[in-house]
């Protein structure tokens, strides 16, 4: 039961990467023998508690007090136990969605950087009138709203998830702090691009507009 105690006040579940929480539960159930285990030790605890009424009524008072003693302490230690499993379960539980969630936002994110690169700001546009102009400009400055929204969605994202990079372990929360930056980035490049792209395509259009007035 003290080998069992020890291994569940071990360090916190490792929030930030699936492979080590995985790991830890796979641990925690072999070490803890998955429910069999506990069960068999509930009712290891239950005899020893029927086993002692007798022995207790039969004793005399210093022994009957030092068996009551021992009883208490064994039963506290087995519900110290219980909790600490519990406890535990809840924990890796926990880690391993908070960590599963964090690496599938952080993916949506990058996926739409992604696709906004690829079928705006990496393709040629081929224009042939004002009119194709002034609604390639139009589709600009919609992508350029669109990407100061992901921004903010972002800056949310990090500051509600603050808790839990801090909760991890030192590498896996240089890797998630790395993940937002590198995501805040993008997004910030995307957004100078965009912003550099509509100023050009707004002074094409001013100067297709002199030149058919002048």
């Amino acid at each position: 039961m003290d080998e069992v105690s020890v291994f569940l006040k071990t360090e916190n579940p490792a929030v930030g990467d699936i492979n080590t929480i995985q790991a830890q539960q796979l641990e925690m159930q072999v070490h803890l023998g998955v429910e069999d285990d506990m069960k068999t030790l509930q009712q290891t605890v239950d005899s020893l508690n029927e086993m002692s009424k007798d022995m207790i009524a039969q004793s005399e008072d210093k022994f009957k007090n030092k068996l009551e003693t021992r009883m208490k302490d064994l039963n506290d230690r087995w519900n110290e136990v219980k909790d600490l499993a519990k406890q535990q379960r809840s924990r890796l539980s926990q880690g391993e969605a908070n960590t599963k969630n964090f690496q599938e936002t952080i993916k949506k994110f990058q996926d739409w950087v992604d696709n906004a690169n690829k079928e705006h700001l990496a393709r040629e546009y081929t224009i042939h009138s004002l009119s194709q102009l002034t609604q390639t400009l139009s589709k600009f400055e919609s992508l350029e709203v669109e990407i100061e929204g992901k921004q903010w969605e972002v800056d949310e994202f990090a500051r509600k998830n603050e808790p839990t990079i801090q909760a991890a372990n030192p590498s896996s929360r240089a890797t998630m702090a790395r993940q937002v930056s590198l995501l805040q980035s993008s997004l910030s490049k995307a957004k100078d691009n965009i912003s550099t792209m509509l100023r050009s395509e707004e002074r094409r259009v001013g100067k297709e507009c002199r030149s058919r007035w002048s």
